[in-house]
């Protein structure tokens, strides 16, 4: 993971500031809201998925069907908003599957893509061998060399943003290419993972929707937190190299964390009510 948090150092550092700050700023606050609040605030979230899902399917309908962009955003929007508040229980089993394939998958591609860039990885200088001995040919690591080195730190120019936008194309053009390399193990894995999702979503719906929001709101805080310290110029990825377990057991933490205190804010919000109406009466 450390490798290829590295490679995307490389191009935020290439970015004006404002392009990381305001963004980082808002995964922050949003993180935050999932984070604790999201399954107290379920109605909201639900909603806001739903309109996100809609905005999304709006854009690729007006590119099909020749549509003004605005109103076809707009109503997909609304339309799936709608949806989403009428079909919850349905919403919070599809955004267990949906996450839970997404982390699969990442977490193969996090091994993959460290593996073709980790140094130690790289075939080493292959002696001649002995008159009439054959050898077979070395796997060509050469197309993704360690991260860091001269064939893949692509120079930034000093106007700044445009040489960090061109880093992070060539970024995702290599990890295209080795998602294509790997498709058939990737999809295994982003399979998996999404029936685990589907089936704890549906045994388990109240404690997979605040384990989604915590997974997503720590997500948001982490890389927003990450995004700001990058605008202020302060490579945090460095610090990571020596403790590469850090990330990973921070994040753990954090998700735990705010499952726990989403499931204490909604039960104590849930019990509170009664007790609210026998006093009133």
């Amino acid at each position: 993971m450390v490798q290829m948090l590295i490679r995307m150092q490389e191009a935020c550092l290439g970015l004006e500031s404002w392009h990381l700050l305001l963004p980082g700023v808002v995964a922050v606050l949003l993180g935050l809201f999932l984070w604790l609040g999201g399954m107290r605030y379920a109605f909201l979230v639900v909603g806001l998925i739903g309109a996100v899902s809609g905005g999304i399917l709006g854009l690729q309908a007006a590119q099909w069907f020749s549509l003004q962009r605005p109103l076809a955003v707009a109503g997909c929007a609304l339309v799936l908003t709608i949806l989403a508040l009428l079909l919850k229980q349905v919403v919070v089993v599809l955004l267990a599957g949906a996450l839970f394939a997404v982390a699969a998958g990442a977490t193969y591609m996090t091994y993959i893509v460290d593996r073709q860039y980790d140094p130690q990885a790289q075939p080493t200088a292959i002696q001649a061998p002995p008159d009439g001995a054959t050898t077979a040919p070395a796997a060509d690591f050469a197309a993704y060399p360690p991260a860091g080195s001269a064939a893949t730190s692509l120079p930034l120019p000093a106007d700044g943003s445009a040489g960090g936008w061109e880093t992070m194309r060539a970024i995702r053009r290599e990890w295209q290419d080795i998602a294509w390399q790997n498709r058939t193990m990737l999809m295994i894995w982003a399979s998996l993972g999404a029936l685990g999702g589907l089936v704890l979503g549906y045994l388990l719906r109240r404690i997979m929707m605040a384990v989604c929001c915590s997974i997503i709101g720590a997500s948001g805080a982490i890389v927003g937190m990450s995004a700001v310290f990058l605008a202020k110029g302060t490579p945090v990825v460095l610090a990571l190299q020596a403790r590469p377990r850090f990330l990973p057991a921070l994040f753990f933490l954090m998700v735990i964390f705010g499952c726990l205190m989403q499931l204490a804010f909604a039960g104590t919000k849930k019990i509170a009510a009664p007790s609210e109406k026998e006093e009133n009466e």
